[in-house]
């Protein structure tokens, strides 16, 4: 299985030497214009032209020829800060393995993108999207702070700071801290419990964008030995704590969001990663308890023994895509043991490497619920992650 990873790992890193970091986004046609964020409107609020328009471009032409929407719209390929957050700390896991310097230059490229292109307007470090979407009544912009953005990029920054002990880098992970912290912000339940949240623009519940936050926060004050980092860490992770249902896992959205919503594999993969990064920074034999029941449900919830080896959720295998299939590979490389996970690992690889990966070295991005295999090559939702994911498997296995 090694020399799978290996040879599926080498064409992707191929692909992005041939192709580089901009593509097209799952979310960039969403929030491309005025005209098409309101089509995301209640139908009940749109004129018969905009239902039709919403019917064709959206619901059928985007779901099915992603190729041709943007053809249409004009819609222009992108650098997200996602994916060279993604890219640095892959590059860095790969110069972990054999210390081969090329892939160091690489990382340092891309931290220096990150450096180079963070949100002008803001006092500290943050990062969010390149293109206008739209969360419940607020539209969310570049200019807007994403919990999430910011510790996928931080982490890259904590793996290069582990590296070349580069003040830049340290410098860089306190001014994140500090965005997450001072300008996105957190709600206060009790003396006992936050939750930090999603973006700078609204206070909200979303469960695995805290616990990126939190677990960020965390490793990154026991560097700067900021106590009370630590202890607003330890805040969120136990309000997460008092979410988790009797059989183990997370809605998407906490209690006080009134929200319930269904998680699925890759934000559930998101959530046990964290409950077992904080276990480990913390010490809490609550958290790596929560985090051991969370794994078990999800490996005994996501996987089936047939041709499609992945669901997407509890209730419903399709879609399946390429960024549930990563972190699938993610969580389990970082966490399946021969009695739970490592079989469902090796089935998982087969798969995407023979159903999944192209040719040409990108993957392809989702079977939809009738079959059908979209082949857009998304570069922030499929080949960032999915080269996050082989890294971190080879990394694991150096």
């Amino acid at each position: 299985m090694l020399n799978k990873v290996q040879r599926s790992t080498k064409r992707l890193l191929k692909w992005f030497d041939k192709n580089g970091t901009k593509g097209y986004d799952p979310y960039d046609v969403k929030g491309y214009n005025s005209y098409t964020l309101k089509l995301w409107q209640d139908f009940k609020l749109l004129s018969w032209h905009q239902i039709i328009s919403r019917l064709f471009l959206l619901d059928f032409a985007d779901t099915y020829l992603p190729w041709l929407t943007r053809k249409i719209l004009m819609v222009e390929k992108k650098d997200h800060a996602t994916v060279h957050g993604l890219l640095l700390s892959s590059y860095c896991n790969l110069y972990e393995i054999d210390q081969d310097e090329q892939y160091l230059d690489k990382a340092k490229k891309h931290a220096r993108w990150l450096i180079d292109n963070q949100i002008k307007s803001k006092d500290f470090t943050s990062w969010g999207t390149p293109f206008n979407w739209k969360s419940g009544e607020k539209i969310l912009g570049p200019e807007t702070s994403l919990s999430v953005v910011n510790a996928w990029c931080g982490e890259g920054f904590h793996k290069i700071y582990d590296i070349t002990k580069d003040e830049l880098y340290l410098n860089t992970l306190e001014s994140i801290a500090k965005n997450i912290i001072e300008e996105i912000g957190y709600v206060r339940l009790n003396e006992e419990e936050i939750c930090f949240s999603y973006s700078s623009e609204k206070k909200d519940f979303i469960l695995n964008a805290n616990l990126f936050a939190a677990e960020f926060i965390m490793k990154t004050a026991k560097i700067l030995n900021k106590s009370e980092w630590i202890d607003l860490a330890n805040q969120a992770t136990t309000y997460v704590l008092g979410n988790i249902k009797e059989d183990g896992n997370l809605n998407y959205y906490g209690k006080e969001q009134n929200l319930p919503v269904e998680n699925d594999i890759y934000h559930s993969g998101y959530e046990i990663r964290m409950l077992y990064r904080i276990a480990e920074l913390s010490q809490r034999e609550e958290v790596k308890a929560a985090a051991d029941k969370y794994f078990s449900y999800f490996v005994n919830t996501y996987f089936d023994e047939n041709k499609i080896s992945v669901r997407f959720k509890k209730s419903r295998k399709l879609p399946v895509d390429v960024t549930g299939c990563a972190e699938a590979i993610t969580t389990l490389s970082l966490h399946a043991s021969p009695d739970l996970g490592e079989k469902e690992l090796n089935s998982l690889i087969e798969f995407t490497s023979d159903k999944f990966q192209a040719r040409k070295g990108y993957y392809y991005y989702r079977i939809l619920k009738t079959g059908f295999l979209i082949k857009t090559p998304y570069v922030r939702w499929g080949q960032a992650w999915m080269l996050y994911g082989l890294t971190t498997y080879l990394r694991k296995r150096s």
